[in-house]
């Protein structure tokens, strides 16, 4: 019921209008009806009304048997006065009750949110790592070179970023290991494939006690079809009929201006996914923010603009 879930302060001032109300009572309709007391007081009043409620019973002021409707009031003053600290009470051990939940809670929350820091801080150099190759592939697709930029990847991934991502060309034969080493479909695609074993084995280890939302969007990312790309790429290329394949862009369909059936959008799919994951680990490490740096430069391979691909055509229109 709702009347015992006030707080102690309601009880507390409700005892008081008893007791005033009740010293009305007596000294205006029974301030005759006391022994050796011609008239009670005002003050009598209040005296006797708060030894009554409070059940003292000091016996200094005596009421007359005779007179039934003080003893009547008497009885009920008291009854109500027993009810009233008995809510009372009831209402302060709720309220110490809720005073400790909430700090348990508290407590608890703390130790979550440190453990929770602990686990993603271990999550936070598999992203850093990441972000390197995709910083790379910022270099080897943009056209001049501007010196070394140090952003964060919220700012980063814009349309403009998508659209430039859009035309890596996989078929490049230059990567940080220098010209033809190994193409940049099998650089990214090892590179792709150690950054999902990476989330794997961090699941293994702390997916027990991360959040489920954390955990989906994780696994989300693991099984995102952009980190596949380069890999399509090696097998077509290892296929029988590798010579007489096009070597088109595998991930410029999702520009072209037609409107093609089931039409991808893996390149911004899925770094809204990663931008969600960085904001979750920012979240415990707001002084330290997730930041990426492009060195657009030429002093290291790969050189910037080395992996730009043709733009693909379907019909009369270009991508």
């Amino acid at each position: 019921m709702k009347i015992t879930r006030k707080r102690p302060l309601f009880y507390g001032v409700s005892y008081l209008i008893v007791i005033l109300i009740f010293t009305a009572v007596y000294y205006f309709l029974f301030g005759s009806d006391f022994k050796e007391i011609p008239r009670l007081q005002i003050v009598q009043s209040l005296y006797f009304s708060i030894v009554t409620i409070s059940t003292l019973g000091f016996g200094d002021i005596v009421p007359r048997q005779e007179s039934h409707a003080l003893l009547l009031a008497i009885c009920s003053q008291v009854m109500i006065g027993v009810i009233l600290i008995g809510l009372f009470l009831n209402s302060l051990s709720h309220k110490m009750s809720d005073l400790k939940e909430a700090e348990l809670s508290e407590r608890q929350e703390l130790v979550r949110k440190g453990t929770l820091k602990k686990q993603l801080s271990m999550l936070k150099p598999i992203i850093m790592n990441h972000l390197e190759i995709i910083a790379e592939t910022v270099k080897v697709t943009s056209v001049v070179s501007s010196g070394t930029i140090e952003i964060r990847p919220s700012e980063l991934f814009n349309q403009s970023f998508i659209d430039q991502m859009s035309v890596q060309n996989f078929y490049s034969s230059e990567t940080r290991y220098g010209e033809g080493v190994m193409l940049w479909a099998n650089f990214i695609d090892n590179e792709n494939r150690s950054f999902i074993d990476k989330l794997e084995s961090y699941l293994i280890k702390f997916g027990a006690h991360l959040p489920i939302d954390i955990i989906e969007n994780i696994n989300y990312i693991q099984n995102h079809n952009y980190l596949q790309a380069a890999k399509v790429v090696l097998n077509l290329l290892g296929g029988p009929h590798a010579n007489q394949f096009p070597r088109f862009l595998m991930l410029s369909v999702e520009h072209s201006l037609h409107d093609l059936p089931d039409k991808p959008d893996s390149i911004s799919s899925y770094h809204k996914s990663l931008l969600l994951l960085i904001s979750t680990v920012d979240g415990c490490f707001p002084e330290s923010p997730i930041m990426m740096r492009l060195h657009l430069t030429n002093g290291t391979y790969p050189r910037v603009g080395s992996g730009i691909g043709e733009v693909v055509r379907f019909g009369t229109q270009a991508i």
